[in-house]
C-alpha cells in the first residue's frame, strides 16, 4: 500500500492554483554558517516561485532551508548540497544556513 501525500507537487495538487509568472529576479546573497539562520526572501503572496541554488563548489559546503526560522535548521532543513539548487514553490519566507562554512547562493524570484 503507497502513501498519500495530499500536498506533494504533482500536477493539480495545490490547494488552490497560483498565479501565472509575469517577472523574474535574481538576487545574490552569502548564507552564513554558525548560530543563526539567513533570511533569503520574506513571505510574499505575490511570489510564484524561487528556485535557490548552492554556487560553492566544495564538496561538502552545503546549505540547509526551511521555512521558518528553525533553530535546529541543521538537523531538520532541506538539504541543497554543493552546486546544486531547489525549486520551491511557497510564499512563505524561506530561510537558509550554511552546514560547514559561509555559502555563496543566489535565488530566482518569480511573481504574478
Amino acid at each position: 500500500m503507497g502513501v498519500i501525500y495530499p500536498q506533494a507537487s504533482f500536477k493539480n495538487s495545490r490547494v488552490s492554483s497560483r498565479k501565472p509568472t509575469t517577472q523574474a529576479r535574481t538576487y545574490d546573497l552569502i548564507v552564513k554558517a554558525g548560530a543563526s539562520n539567513t533570511l533569503v526572501a520574506q513571505k510574499d503572496q505575490k511570489r510564484t516561485y524561487i528556485s535557490l541554488r548552492n554556487n560553492d563548489l566544495t564538496p561538502g559546503n552545503d546549505m540547509r532551508f526551511d521555512y521558518f526560522d528553525n533553530p535546529s535548521m541543521l538537523t531538520n532543513g532541506f538539504l541543497i548540497k554543493a552546486g546544486e539548487a531547489y525549486d520551491i514553490e511557497s510564499p512563505e519566507a524561506i530561510y537558509a544556513r550554511a552546514v560547514v562554512s559561509d555559502v555563496e547562493a543566489n535565488y530566482d524570484q518569480g511573481e504574478g
